[in-house]
Order: structure tokens, then sequence, then C-alpha cells
């Protein structure tokens, strides 16, 4: 088996949890909203790109896999790179194609999901990334070979790592109790299902939070009621609220929802 290289970094501040993974399904346009509004508050950009720009320094060109708002993507490129942003969702591919004469890159929106994407229509770039992205977990060898096959130079995957629960952005916020979810990283799962031939040169863990502000109280609870009770029990209603009461923190006129998130790095080095 190739050698990996894991280096674990330790979380510098006490902000926020983690984002979730877009699973099979695509967001729809509030989901993606209230994603980034979340994302943006949160210190994923911040730990997540300088832990890529010691890794691999600055970016001339980058297929971007699952763009979303290239929240991560913008921290690695070198000014007037060229950057091809792949991206299912509507609110996504809009908020970046308004970018487009904002930000200093030579930015190709294409609106679609990787399964759609014929490799035949898209240039090898230098450098590819797949940021929390369904295609690794859900199809790891096939996922792969498609982003291979557009990769010279380095090929980044980025996926949830922690131990916790990661179905939804707010998930490790709540006890197990009230969000259900089962845990567990599925980083080794990925590395096997890669088998031998395929690991990655570097693994890097990075720990970060994901972090979003509700405008009052009321605000918060019918979000946790509609997300980890959507079936209404009175009992869990009861739990979450109480929950909730005594856990949210104040921030100016807001009240913040934190979950500490870990993320794996995988790269792969190419000649």
């Amino acid at each position: 088996m190739k050698p990996v290289t894991i280096t674990e970094q330790n979380p510098i501040a006490s902000v926020g949890l983690k984002l979730v993974v877009n699973g099979p399904q695509i967001w729809d346009d509030q989901q993606a909203a209230w994603y980034l509004k979340g994302i943006e508050q949160s210190d994923y950009a911040e730990k997540l790109g300088n832990t890529l720009l010691e890794s691999i320094g600055k970016q001339t060109q980058l297929l971007d896999i699952g763009a979303g708002a290239g929240t991560v993507s913008r921290r690695i490129m070198d000014n007037n790179a060229r950057w091809t942003a792949i991206e299912p969702n509507t609110f996504f591919a809009d908020y970046l194609t308004a970018h487009q004469s904002i930000w200093p890159f030579q930015l190709n929106v294409i609106q679609q999901s990787w399964q759609q994407t014929v490799t035949d229509d898209l240039a090898v770039h230098e450098t590819s990334l797949a940021a929390n992205t369904s295609g690794p977990l859900s199809e790891t060898r096939d996922f792969w070979h498609w982003q291979r096959q557009l990769t010279k130079r380095l090929m980044i995957w980025i996926l949830p790592a922690q131990t916790g629960p990661r179905g939804k952005c707010l998930s490790g916020f709540l006890p197990v109790s009230l969000h259900g979810e089962s845990t567990g990283s599925p980083v080794q799962e990925i590395l096997d299902a890669l088998g031998d031939n395929y690991q990655p040169d570097q693994l890097v863990t990075v720990d970060w939070t994901f972090q979003q502000s509700f405008a009052d109280f009321h605000a918060a609870d019918s979000y946790f009621q509609q997300v980890f009770n959507p079936a209404g029990d009175p009992e869990k209603a009861d739990s979450l609220t109480a929950y909730l009461a005594s856990e949210l923190k104040p921030a100016g006129d807001t009240l913040l929802a934190q979950a500490a998130k870990k993320s794996a790095v995988l790269i792969w080095m190419f000649n």
C-alpha cells in the first residue's frame, strides 16, 4: 500500500460547527442559502484554506467539483487563476455567476452535477478539488477515476472526519438522544474502498467549527423542531426546547448554535 502522510492540526478558535456534505439529492435554494450563512460565520474557510496553502501553495488552474460558493477555492488561487466551477445547485451557481466580475479569477460556472458532466467536454486542469461533495462518499472509486481524468498534477478531496454525527449541519450541537443520527468517521471506509493502488499521498485532518446564528429563541426553536423533530413528538419537542434554552449562546442581538467538526484533506500528487 502506498504510504500516507497523516497530520493532525489542532483547533485555534472556539467557534462553530462543521458543514454538512451534499448528499445524492441537490439542496434546494433555501437550504443552500441557510448553509452559506452558517459557513460564512464559521472558521471553515480559514482553517481549511490555510491547511491547503501550507500543503500545495497558490494555484493557477482549478477544477472545483461541487463548488458551492467557492469558500475554500478562493483562498488557494492566484489572481487571474482559471477556475472551472461545477455546481448543480441553482442558488450557488447564481451566487458564483454574480461574482464573476468581482472576484479576480477567470471563472467559468457549469450548472450541473459531476455525473452529468462528460470529461471530454472539459479541459484537464493542473489542480482539482472536491470539497464535501457526494462523489467520494457514495461512488468512491468511480468518482476517483472521473476526477483523475481531468487532473494533471494535484487532486484533492475534503471529507467529513468527525466521529460525531454528520448528517445535518447542526447535529453535533445536540446530544445523541436529540439528533438521533449514527456516528463515526467515513474516512477509513473511503480509504478501504479506494484500495491499495489509489491511496492519497497525504492525509491531513483539520478541526474547525460550524456556527449558525438565529434572530431569536423562537427562530432557533422552530428550526430545530422542524429539522430534528419533524413528526412533532411532544416529549421530544419539550426536550429540544429545554436544551436550546440552556445551550444557545447570546451574541449581540442573535443566538448562536455551534458544533465541533473535523475534516480530512486527501491529496494525490501526480507527475
